[in-house]
């Protein structure tokens, strides 16, 4: 636990110049100024609604750290107390942490207009990138 009522979960979110479950590609520098711009604000809460907004009654995890890792995308959460059957899924492996972002593709490159707007937890299924996360101690 990082503190009383959170627990630490850290995952692969996104791989650069590798195309997804989509198709779409994802080329490094647009990965790394979307990482750059979302790392910027100040609360980062999560899940977001489908217009890209928080309710604060459905908060049930903090972003803690958004970075680049050579190709890929890593992000770390906090998950609430509230996000018991969250923490339970993701230990599971029945859900993953999943990017939330809109942009423009071209011939199946996402352009440099992308912008990373936050993430959601997803069943695995619905996942199109990542990697299985882990919880440190």
């Amino acid at each position: 636990m990082s503190e009383i009522g959170r627990l630490r979960y850290r995952q692969v979110v996104l791989h650069a110049d590798v195309p997804t479950g989509n198709g779409n590609i994802y080329p490094k520098e647009v990965l790394r100024k979307a990482v750059e711009e979302y790392a910027s604000k100040t609360r980062r809460f999560g899940p977001l609604r489908a217009d890209g907004k928080v309710a604060l009654k459905d908060i049930a995890f903090e972003v803690m750290d958004v970075r680049m890792e050579e190709t890929k995308i890593v992000a770390e959460i906090d998950i609430f107390d509230r996000g018991v059957g969250t923490a339970a899924a993701l230990r599971e492996k029945l859900a993953r942490l999943s990017p939330v972002g809109y942009g423009t593709v071209r011939d199946g490159r996402v352009q440099d207009d992308y912008i990373l707007a936050g993430f959601n937890i997803a069943p695995v299924e619905d996942c199109l990138c990542g990697e299985d996360g882990e919880f440190p101690e």
